[in-house]
């Protein structure tokens, strides 16, 4: 499980972005508690894409 942070670093791309891919449904997210988790295995299926 990767953080936005990670996600973002990952990408290329800010935490923003990543935000709004997940508020778009482009990237699934797990939230634990407050905190936002990635599959790594999502990240490379929408590097894929």
């Amino acid at each position: 499980m990767l953080t936005v942070q990670q996600t973002a670093e990952l990408l290329s791309v800010c935490k923003n972005t990543i935000y709004k891919l997940i508020r778009e449904n482009d990237l699934p997210c797990r939230r634990i508690g407050s905190a936002i988790r990635i599959r790594k295995n999502d990240v490379l299926d929408y590097m894929r894409q």
